[in-house]
């Protein structure tokens, strides 16, 4: 999916997406606003688009100067990023029908390995990351999300 950085859509996709929020239909606000970091605004956008019969595209000989601020290129940062990035993830998978379902002990015991062979900071924001999604599909088992199509 194309990153939201330089992202440019089509007026139809941009009416239809604002639709969507407008009537209700999505739940969830998966840009971020103030201090949230949730994430996913993007993808559901490029989605959008394929909905309408369009796609997405990436234009590797289009550059983009993206200016980031110091205090978005820390450690903790990072890792409230990655958290937030893989809670909306989670719920958008949900939005979309994909269901995720609690980990199993082996599935803990893999990501327990993944991030002990990791050194800091990298293990930081990876348990970071996992926590965001252990968070989204407990937030969706407490809302009964498991009808098909996504979050309730």
């Amino acid at each position: 999916m194309p990153c939201g950085a330089g992202l440019c859509v089509r007026r139809k996709v941009a009416i239809s997406y604002l639709h969507v929020h407008e009537s209700g239909k999505r739940a969830v606000q998966f840009d971020r606003t103030g201090n949230s970091l949730m994430s996913g605004g993007d993808n559901d956008l490029a989605v959008c688009a394929c909905a309408l019969g369009l796609g997405v595209g990436l234009v590797a000989s289009l550059k983009l100067t993206h200016l980031i601020p110091p205090d978005r290129l820390t450690v903790d940062y990072l890792a409230r990023l990655a958290e937030g990035i893989h809670y909306s993830s989670a719920l958008l998978d949900s939005e979309y029908g994909i269901r995720r379902d609690q980990r199993t002990a082996f599935g803990r015991a893999a990501d327990f390995i993944r991030v002990m062979r990791l050194r800091e900071p990298h293990r930081r924001i990876l348990k970071a990351a996992f926590r965001g999604r252990d968070r989204a599909v407990q937030d969706l088992v407490g809302c009964d999300v498991v009808r098909a199509g996504g979050l309730t």
